[in-house]
């Protein structure tokens, strides 16, 4: 009887050793919202999770949901808690809608967040009149 205890007791704790949630796993990837929204430019946002590894994050984006363009990678560190990240896109087209998501990426494996959509605000409209009253 004493040795099924002692079975019990050593399933038992390594179930809890081997939890996912002490051990170090892929990323978290979360897409969060966007700011700051210009004719050429805009803030997106989002949330990384490392999972105890060390990380790197980026964020994809481009015109359809094949995105085609990424941020630089930046690190998210190694922590087990979610980090709050942020980047500007610029070099972005006037009136034009784009797709972002958050990636991030450890030795784990890759965690896409979900698709973001944005829609760059146009530029003024500029209209020229016919001058009047004007004499020589």
């Amino acid at each position: 009887m004493r040795s099924a205890w002692l079975l019990v007791l050593a399933v038992a704790g390594a179930l809890i050793l081997g939890g996912t949630a002490l051990a170090a796993g892929t990323p978290n990837a979360t897409t969060g919202a966007v700011s700051n929204v210009g004719p050429t430019s805009a803030t997106v946002s989002g949330s990384v999770n490392p999972n105890g590894t060390a990380t790197t994050w980026d964020v994809q984006y481009g015109t359809t949901t094949s995105y085609g363009t990424q941020t630089a990678t930046t690190s998210a560190g190694a922590g087990t808690t979610a980090t709050n990240v942020s980047v500007s896109l610029t070099g972005l087209t006037a009136g034009t809608t784009y797709h972002y998501r958050v990636v991030a990426t450890n030795s784990s494996g890759t965690d896409q967040g979900s698709d973001g959509v944005l829609t760059t605000s146009a530029p003024p409209a500029v209209t020229t009149n016919t001058a009047t009253g004007v004499s020589s």
